[in-house]
């Protein structure tokens, strides 16, 4: 099982901007591209799915992976219409 790999992720906003983010394999997230700071993001975990949303807070996230769990695919989504639309990380976990 190779546990030592970095995922690398991208976050999209409303205006299309890509923003790349390297996870690593103990779920620290590894850079925010300097170029867009301004995009904070929180993190939720619920019934195997990781949401990554864009917040104000600006704390640095963690994904907090179980033993037994994995990630399997990841998908962007929004949470809204318009300017109050934020970016949306979805993970889908794996059980192992």
């Amino acid at each position: 099982m190779s546990t030592d790999s970095t995922i690398k992720v991208f976050l999209k906003d409303v205006a299309g901007m890509l923003t790349e983010i390297d996870i690593a394999s103990d779920g620290t997230v590894l850079n925010l591209k300097e170029k867009y700071s301004e995009l904070h993001t929180g993190i939720t975990v619920a019934q195997q799915k990781l949401v990554i949303t864009s917040s104000i807070d600006g704390q640095v996230p963690r994904i907090a992976l179980q033993d037994h769990l994995s990630i399997s695919s990841y998908n962007i989504t929004s949470d809204g219409i318009g300017s109050q639309s934020r970016p949306i990380l979805v993970f889908v976990f794996n059980q192992m």
